[in-house]
């Protein structure tokens, strides 16, 4: 193996987290500096807690035997790693880590910092078995949160709430260079119900956007203060924890609360049947008929309850069902443009690029190849070390 003056920075990462999966002990400023760059500032004593209990963990001696039978060659092969290889390696071992290894006590908190290109830059999973709720305030920048039924993309203000069964991939949104986010793993107080009844997006997915300056200031400052205790080891902490805790959920429930609009039942129609005529495609007089509206009374209804037009409601829905096609089907994109309802492809990728900021070739390749790897992972199957990905520059 090459000598460490003679590797940079994220060759020497992934040098010190494979030795921490040989069983070759790593000192803890390595440690600190290695979840540094994976974008999350832990403290020393949550390091030694994560590493502990990882090594305890079921699934650890399956992991490490899949990492150790692919990688060992070229740990210790006399040319060095490479700083390519060493991003593809330590990429592998973040879609494989166990989240719930961060949670033991009744908070935990901290920030994630997420950078394009960087080892931190990739795609995460929740199969609905976390042991706790979780809570996620976008601080900078911009990320997606994609399953099945919802998509969003969340700025500075966006607060999402999540039950321990709620499915979801969330990752650097593809138009954005960074993501910053606060997030929390906590068990709710019994007294709590009320505080958590949010506006749904999903099973067990919630959402609140806060709006203004002033309001978000003040959450991500009590979102602070609740990181910062979970470096204040005294026998209030938990105590201290959880007030600010409960603090962060009241005023995200207070936002909820002063954007709680119930739809009209005729847009919500309105909204079903364009969704069921997706791929072939409707008139506005057609849905405008099909809720008991004049199309100029439905159109005005329409924007005063969604915020936009229908036309604009309606493309973004087509793009929305297009990104799900992209990730979970290998259809040609031609086709998958047609059956969202877009007989010209150029039309299609010229809306798709404007939405979201990349292509749909661009999107499927960068969300997609990080999906497989991340379902690979979780379902302890070895990545084929013939498909892997070219690593993004750093």
């Amino acid at each position: 193996m090459a000598k460490s003056t003679d590797i940079g920075p994220i060759e020497q990462a992934a040098i010190l987290c494979y030795r921490s999966y040989t069983n070759t002990s790593v000192d803890e400023t390595g440690m600190q500096a290695l979840f540094a760059m994976f974008g999350s500032p832990l403290s020393r004593q949550q390091i030694r807690h994560v590493i502990t209990r990882s090594r305890q963990s079921d699934s650890f001696g399956d992991v490490r035997s899949s990492i150790v039978e692919k990688w060992q060659h070229r740990f210790d092969s006399a040319s060095g790693l490479g700083e390519t290889d060493a991003q593809l390696f330590l990429q592998e071992l973040l879609t494989s880590f166990d989240r719930n290894l961060l949670f033991e006590y009744g908070v935990s908190a901290s920030s994630t910092r997420i950078e394009r290109g960087r080892v931190s830059d990739s795609w995460t999973y929740y199969d609905g078995t976390m042991p706790c709720w979780t809570v996620h305030l976008t601080t900078r920048g911009k990320a997606l949160y994609l399953n099945d039924n919802i998509e969003l993309n969340a700025g500075p203000g966006d607060v999402l709430l999540f039950r321990p069964e709620a499915r979801f991939h969330c990752g650097l949104s593809p138009g954005a260079r960074h993501w910053e986010h606060r997030w929390a793993l906590f068990q709710p107080k019994p007294h709590w119900d009320d505080i958590l009844e949010w506006q749904p997006l999903d099973t067990g997915i919630y959402h609140v956007a806060v709006a203004g300056n002033e309001p978000l200031a003040k959450m991500a400052s009590v979102f602070g203060e609740l990181v910062e205790l979970n470096n204040e080891h005294t026998p209030l902490q938990a105590d201290l924890q959880y007030n600010k805790l409960e603090e962060l959920l009241i005023r995200a429930k207070g936002q909820s609360a002063a954007a709680d609009d119930t739809i009209d039942k005729r847009i919500q129609k309105a909204c079903d049947y364009m969704r069921g005529n997706i791929a072939g495609g409707f008139r506005l007089d057609e849905v405008a008929t099909a809720c008991n509206l004049s199309t100029s009374r439905f159109a005005h209804l329409f924007r005063e309850q969604m915020g936009i037009s229908p036309k604009c409601w309606s493309n973004n829905m087509r793009l929305q069902q297009a990104r799900k096609l992209l990730l979970t089907d290998s259809d040609d994109i031609n086709l998958i443009a047609r059956q969202v309802g877009y007989d010209d492809p150029s039309q299609f990728s010229r809306y798709f690029k404007k939405s979201i900021g990349c292509s749909p070739r661009e999107f499927r390749k960068a969300f997609s190849t990080r999906q497989d790897r991340q379902i690979a992972a979780l379902s302890r199957v070895k990545p084929d070390s013939e498909q892997r990905s070219a690593a993004a520059s750093h």
